[in-house]
């Protein structure tokens, strides 16, 4: 399955999911862990990125990620 073909509900089988993206900056700790960048914890020594997220709803109240409709084999 593409991305450009209709996803479906692993509950309830509708083809009706609504994708939502969200972009976050985050920093990288020393011990690797991404941290929501938030100003009260901004430091210039760690290392900043931006990530990009999409989650998916469904009418039937599922919710979840690309990886629970696309499971890497």
């Amino acid at each position: 399955m593409s991305e450009s073909e209709p996803c479906m509900c692993p509950h309830c089988g509708s083809h009706q999911l609504v994708a939502h993206q969200t972009r976050r900056r985050v920093f990288i700790n020393h011990d690797g862990e991404r941290i929501p960048l938030l100003s009260v914890n901004f430091s210039l020594t760690h290392p900043v990125i931006e990530e990009q997220n999409i989650t998916f709803t469904c009418s039937c109240s599922w919710a979840g990620s690309k990886s629970d409709l696309f499971p890497e084999t």
